[in-house]
């Protein structure tokens, strides 16, 4: 009995602090209030913090000092929201929850949270979510979740009756908003340069960042409830005859994934990464041309994919105009050729909508090779009607991150030892990047084993292909990984893609495409707002004015 008691008494000292919180102490609501705000502005800003005092060490300790200080009265003002008896618990565990998940990947990928991350968030599939979860995922939310969630719910609260709580409401509000005001007064001139110079830093500031963009997509969504009205674009758009033309056209558009130009051989990268290609372009010059300097629309599949097929440019690209308008693709259904979109990837982003698709079957669970593209390919390419223009788009998976090397098959890995895990952090960036460079091996088998199915075809079409990816990636720099970062701020990595068209002979004979002058621009400055005209162009459709 007495070894028991001891062991009893030692129990009861370990669990002291559990046994206070949820027993014996009742802490005042103000303050745990103001607790919260700060447990949150600590725990969870770790990104910030980096950003003021690493990134930003040039700067005066006073101006970090501040911007600490604002993102706490700004956390205080979101904690102060819902201050009463039946809601402050409940407020803080989504405020929590937010929290957690916001640091776990800004800390983990470098990447930001707006508006345009959380649409793309948004209009991810499962498999592409698998590749985002790990055990780092589970460790990160046991402490910075569940265990400051269940604090929360043991928490004894000191509350008084409800006239005295909203008198604690008002009195924190009031002061919180005159410390604030007086706080941006006096430090206007500095704050207001600072946040000029560096937007980046609002989708720093947890929970806000996440918050802030889950009301701009609810918005979205809330209107795509009570659609605008579709908008016709170029219905006076024909499909013309060249005075040469004999054969259809039958031309491919692969449309890349995450693939970066810095890192495609043919754009000068130390490493092979396209022999293929260049084995095509060695052996046939005149019939491919390599774009060496294009950007991309955004920085993320969900806004760059709509960009690249709508009418609209990447200055005024708008998401919701470009989903209720026609796109390149419609034009082309209107004008008469047989349109197809082939994805293995997740989704078109609604360019699709209107024209015959076919997903990709998974395999085994996983997400198929892109080369089982080239089978859906062919048996699309048996059932276009005789004599008719026929245009394919294939979506692939590409270099899709962070599990890159489930990019690439057996025998197209070239580059060792690979990052075999989506916890980017645990391997060494050489090796993030040759699983990354092996993913982009397995483009280039795709897109010249998609040109030779083509050439097999020159008896009865002219042949064309087009490959441009719909952004870059950050493999690491500066602690940044994936994509999505907002466009004025991204890096290069996540801007600059790879582009190229491949022409049979006969396509150049028979149709009025400028050769000559796609040559002479391979090497400057474009973008993806060129691809809605140069499609038209290729397909020999003009718009009678």
């Amino acid at each position: 009995m007495l070894s028991l008691a001891k062991k009893s008494s030692s129990y009861l000292q370990s669990n002291t602090f559990y046994i206070a919180i949820s027993n014996s102490i009742a802490i005042p609501s103000w303050v745990y209030i103001i607790l919260s705000s700060l447990f949150i502005t600590v725990a969870y800003n770790l990104p910030i913090f980096y950003f003021l005092f690493n990134q930003l060490n040039a700067f005066e300790p006073s101006l970090q000092f501040k911007i600490v200080a604002l993102s706490f009265m700004m956390n205080l003002i979101l904690v102060s929201l819902f201050s009463f008896k039946r809601l402050l618990k409940g407020w803080l565990l989504i405020l929590i929850t937010i929290s957690a998940f916001s640091s776990y990947f800004m800390m983990k990928y470098g990447i930001l949270i707006d508006k345009d991350m959380l649409q793309n968030v948004v209009e991810t599939d499962w498999n592409e979510t698998q590749g985002l979860i790990g055990t780092g995922l589970f460790f990160h939310l046991v402490l910075f979740l569940f265990i400051p969630a269940m604090i929360n719910k043991k928490m004894n609260i000191q509350w008084g009756g409800f006239g005295h709580q909203l008198k604690v409401w008002l009195t924190l509000l009031i002061i919180t908003f005159i410390l604030l005001a007086g706080f941006l007064q006096f430090n206007y001139k500095e704050l207001s340069s600072f946040f000029r110079n560096h937007r980046e830093v609002k989708h720093l500031a947890v929970p806000f960042n996440a918050i802030s963009a889950s009301i701009s997509v609810g918005e979205k969504i809330v209107a795509s409830a009570f659609p605008t009205e579709f908008q016709l674009v170029a219905l006076n758009a024909k499909l013309t005859t060249p005075i040469n033309k004999i054969k259809p056209n039958l031309f491919v558009m692969i449309v890349g994934e995450t693939a970066r130009a810095d890192h495609f051989t043919l754009n000068g990268y130390h490493r092979n990464t396209t022999p293929k290609l260049l084995q095509l372009l060695d052996n046939a010059p005149d019939s491919m041309v390599n774009f060496s300097e294009v950007a991309s629309c955004g920085t993320a599949t969900a806004i760059s994919v709509p960009c690249m097929f709508s009418y609209l440019n990447q200055a005024s690209y708008d998401a919701d105009i470009a989903k209720n308008s026609d796109n390149v693709l419609d034009i082309l259904q209107r004008a008469g050729v047989d349109v197809t979109w082939l994805d293995n990837n997740s989704g078109c982003k609604g360019m699709c909508d209107r024209i015959p698709t076919q997903d990709i079957i998974d395999c085994d669970g996983e997400k198929c090779s892109d080369l089982e593209l080239i089978p859906a390919f062919e048996i699309k390419v048996a059932s276009i009607p005789p004599s008719k223009d026929a245009f394919i788009v294939m979506h692939q998976l590409g270099s899709h991150g962070p599990e890159y090397f489930k990019r690439s098959t057996v025998s197209q890995k070239k580059f060792f030892p690979e990052c075999e895990t989506n916890q980017l952090q645990k391997c060494t960036q050489q090796e993030i990047i040759n699983a990354y460079d092996n993913s982009i091996l397995a483009t280039d088998e795709l897109i010249s084993e998609t040109i030779e199915s083509l050439k097999t075809l020159e008896s009865k079409y002219n042949v064309g292909l087009l490959y441009v990816s719909d952004h870059g990636e950050s493999l690491g720099e500066n602690g940044v990984y994936l994509h999505g970062l907002p466009y004025r701020i991204a890096p290069e990595a996540q801007k600059h893609v790879p582009m190229l068209i491949w022409l049979s002979d006969s396509f150049k004979h028979e149709n009025n495409f400028d050769w000559e002058n796609t040559i002479a621009n391979k090497d400057k400055s474009i973008s993806h707002d060129l691809l809605f005209n140069l499609i038209l162009e290729l397909m020999n459709i003009k718009e009678n004015r």
